[in-house]
């Protein structure tokens, strides 16, 4: 009885004070519409001119641009024709509410939810984030499904299994993953939904799979723990969750096309009340009506900034080690007559490569953001795989565990015509090709008869001797 009231207590705080992203077959909604008529990862709305919030500098905007950014809004955007009609009576992050977010007859309910995680969550590593991703459709044999395995065997290779945590939006996709990866930590529980129904009427976001990636962020908060958001379409290279863990940061995120603005895919959050309270403010965050904007991200970015004003201690992350295709100098797509070098020898990836930005990370990348998870994904898995970045064997069902790394020869010869070009269907031009790497891998997961053979290789029995004993791996 007294655990019961203490966590029904601790709720109701956590939520005064106080995401992954799940995609749906066709993902295109308001602000999202806009941005694919302009380009992938381009801001619905526009940015604000004259470098005003930039964090290219050190990661971190001057305080005062965000208070104008804040205060005076759509008056300053730069934005586009289509958007103007739809800011005139529009009020850019409307100054959020201070009241819980979830009223008292919400309150058991949730407690049940944080109580039901807590437990299932129990038996991962504690000493670092959990890194959680959400998805909400049964593996199938496509692109997409492809890549939630190839997801799954990078954090396999770099030995995060143990901390990663899938949310299953519906019970079919949970039912999907518990059977076809026992390997993995997979939780989906009902309350989930009502919780993001809930914040859903209270932001006016409609959009019921755009709230995935905060709500997650905000349930693992309340159990206690430090949580790394990421998306599925998110090609990991390396463990950057120690790096941001060890950090002291508060608060991590990568950059959006906008250099004010940061990126939904991937948000590490450290379990203390300034993040807690970047969450309550995005939650508590009205969008008007048909506003040209992101939905979530828009939300983000208003509770973001009003944090960062209030002393949070963050760093929007440098796009030489955390990269958004498109954004990075290193993902280039335009073809060209020849291997890309420069005069004086430099590196492919951009003058940057291997030098550390913002006293984060070492300069060399950990994750490439693909985008394209609301479409075929067919496209994307090509250019990961033309780039030796697919993690699955997909004719045996095995991860890949040799170690990874963004191949700068690949990379110079991206999009070339020359004979020995790495062309994909995302080059331009005369580069631009069909998908036959990507048809191959789909025709190989069709081929076979279950996915629930996705598991990593066996280890290699060290050979015996005096002094040597067999190890295995835990499962």
């Amino acid at each position: 009885m007294v655990a019961a009231l203490f966590l029904f207590v601790s709720t109701q705080c956590l939520l005064h004070t106080s995401a992954l992203i799940t995609k749906a077959q066709v993902d295109d909604f308001p602000g999202d519409r806009l941005t694919t008529f302009l380009g992938t990862g381009r801001n619905a709305a526009g940015c604000f001119p004259n470098g005003l919030g930039n964090t290219d500098e050190d990661g971190v905007a001057r305080v005062e641009d965000f208070k104008r950014i804040l205060k005076e809004g759509v008056g300053l955007l730069t934005s586009h024709p289509q958007c103007i009609e739809s800011f005139k009576n529009a009020t850019w992050c409307k100054e959020p509410g201070t009241d819980p977010l979830l009223g008292k007859q919400d309150q058991k309910w949730y407690a049940e939810l944080v109580e039901y995680l807590k437990n299932a969550l129990a038996h991962t590593e504690r000493s670092l984030p959990i890194v959680a991703a959400v998805w909400d459709s049964p593996m199938t044999a496509n692109a997409r499904s492809a890549q939630i395995m190839n997801t799954i065997c990078g954090f396999e290779r770099l030995g995060m299994s143990k901390r990663f945590v899938l949310f299953a939006a519906n019970q079919k996709a949970y039912a999907s993953f518990v059977r076809d990866f026992p390997n993995i930590t997979t939780v989906f529980h009902p309350y989930m939904d009502m919780f993001i129904q809930a914040i859903e009427t209270r932001t006016n976001v409609r959009y019921h799979n755009r709230m995935w990636k905060m709500a997650v962020a905000q349930m693992v908060l309340d159990i206690g723990r430090d949580v790394l958001v990421t998306d599925t379409d998110i090609a990991w290279i390396r463990d950057s969750s120690r790096v941001l863990h060890r950090s002291g940061l508060d608060f991590a995120a990568m950059k959006d096309y906008c250099s004010h603005d940061i990126n939904t895919g991937f948000i590490y959050y450290r379990n203390v009340p300034k993040t807690r309270d970047l969450l309550h403010m995005s939650f508590s965050t009205w969008r008007d009506e048909g506003m040209c904007a992101d939905n979530d991200q828009y939300l983000l970015n208003c509770g973001w900034k009003r944090a960062a004003i209030k002393g949070l201690n963050y760093k929007v992350l440098p796009s030489n080690s955390w990269s958004i295709s498109g954004i990075a100098q290193w993902a280039r797509t335009v073809c060209t007559p020849y291997t890309v070098r420069t005069a004086t020898n430099a590196s492919v990836l951009g003058s940057t490569y291997g030098q550390q930005m913002f006293g984060i990370g070492d300069g060399y990348p950990y994750v490439f953001h693909t985008y394209g998870m609301s479409t075929s994904y067919m496209d994307q898995l090509d250019m990961l795989a033309a780039y030796d970045m697919v993690d699955v064997d997909f004719k045996t069902g095995h991860c890949k565990m040799g170690p990874k790394e963004l191949a700068e020869g690949k990379l110079a010869k991206s999009c070339s015509a020359l004979e020995d070009g790495v062309n994909h269907p995302l080059c331009r031009g005369s580069c631009r090709t069909e998908p036959a790497r990507a048809e191959a891998i789909v025709a190989d997961l069709g081929g076979r008869s279950s996915l629930a053979t996705i598991v990593p290789p066996p280890p290699r029995p060290k050979a015996k001797g005096k002094g040597h004993r067999h190890h295995h791996r835990r499962r």
